[in-house]
């Protein structure tokens, strides 16, 4: 029997990796979906596309097996390290399983929706990277009814016209906003009888729950106060009107309590870093990180 030299192996498994490519979405392997496809012209399909979008034939227009692949799937087993699936769009990372797991969520490479609020702009993700650029050349030339007016230590003051107040759709999207070296993206729409606002962080799931943002709406003789957890931007807009996972108030009241004279709407936006925060009363109370970790 013939024996094989762990460079020999090495490169025989690297050889098996390029071509482990979803032929339909052109994705690599990722955790948690183990099952992998082939038509019956030997493309490679993931699970992702068979099972969960229901695909029933490969882009070379044959049909995909019903039954998955074993081989395939003995290899994943086998091999501990791989690819980031955003290799295609440049991610160069080679990891472990568990290390891809921590990764994916936070590459700089992965698709995230446009966070611009109006229907229909944008339908296809964008790269994480380029965002801000993206905002930038697509978008910055629209006008929208939106003034800052003032920033007192951290909090920004803006002045909001309603004149769009007959309108299905009022917005402003992806007004930016900085903190403890995190960009947020401000953004506002009415979607039927109902306004929302909410701030996106430009960053992974975890570097979002690190940040809160405090709203607050001050009309002739009301004021309102919201305080939220910023929203990674893999969210997309819809979907966190949909879960309302933001500040929700009715229009019309809103137009009501809080036009002023000037027939403007007044309101403030505050971006907190709670892990700083918690550093500060650490150190307040003569706690140090050091401490937390001996004990």
């Amino acid at each position: 029997m013939a024996s094989f030299s762990f460079k020999e192996m090495k490169i025989a498994f690297d050889n098996i990796e390029n071509q482990l490519i979803c032929r339909i979405c052109n994705g690599y392997p990722e955790r948690g979906e183990p099952r992998w496809y082939r038509c019956t012209g030997l493309h490679q399909i993931c699970q992702d596309c068979k099972e969960a979008k229901g695909k029933d034939s490969c882009k070379c227009g044959n049909p995909i097996i019903r039954d998955h692949c074993q081989m395939t799937e003995a290899f994943l087993k086998v091999k501990t390290r791989s690819k980031c699936k955003n290799v295609k769009r440049g991610c160069q990372e080679i990891l472990g399983e568990e290390e891809m797991a921590l990764h994916a969520p936070e590459c700089i490479f992965r698709l995230v929706p446009c966070p611009y609020v109006l229907k229909g702009i944008c339908p296809e993700p964008i790269d994480f990277q380029t965002v801000l650029q993206h905002n930038q050349d697509k978008h910055e030339s629209e006008k929208f009814p939106l003034e800052l007016i003032g920033v007192d230590k951290g909090k920004k003051q803006y002045s909001l016209t309603p004149e769009l107040k007959m309108s299905k759709v009022l917005s402003f999207p992806n007004v930016k906003m900085e903190c403890g070296g995190q960009v947020f993206l401000i953004a506002g729409q009415r979607n039927g009888d109902v306004f929302y606002q909410w701030v996106h962080c430009l960053g992974s799931p975890d570097v979002a729950k690190r940040f809160a943002y405090t709203l607050e709406y001050q009309g002739p003789k009301v004021t309102l106060k919201f305080v939220g957890e910023t929203i990674p931007i893999d969210v997309a807009w819809h979907t966190i009107i949909k879960d309302r996972q933001c500040f929700a108030y009715g229009f019309e009241p809103l137009m009501t309590q809080f036009v002023d004279e000037n027939l403007k709407i007044e309101f403030s936006v505050q971006i907190r870093d709670l892990k700083e925060e918690v550093k500060d009363t650490n150190e307040e109370s003569g706690i140090s990180d050091d401490a937390d970790n001996e004990a």
